[in-house]
């Protein structure tokens, strides 16, 4: 993640003036899907903007964690 992060922080700082502050956050998070469910998540990004409106990126990373039975500390998620 560290390279990933690196190279791609550098790369956009190249595109334009105004990125050239820009910096990731310390964190990440990664999850995966399914081959099969693949669409849903195209469909998703596509409507990400819309799907923000109403629940935001907090609210839907503590859903995911809840409806997945992972326990979590909510002081960590931004």
């Amino acid at each position: 993640m560290m390279y990933l992060k690196k190279g791609s922080s550098k790369w956009l700082k190249t595109i334009d003036e105004r990125y050239r502050l820009f910096e990731w956050q310390s964190g990440y998070g990664a999850f995966s899907v399914s081959y099969q469910n693949r669409q849903r998540v195209v469909n998703y990004i596509a409507n990400q903007s819309e799907h923000h409106r109403k629940m935001t990126f907090r609210e839907e990373v503590m859903k995911m964690y809840h409806d997945a039975g992972i326990d979590f500390d909510e002081n960590y998620i931004i």
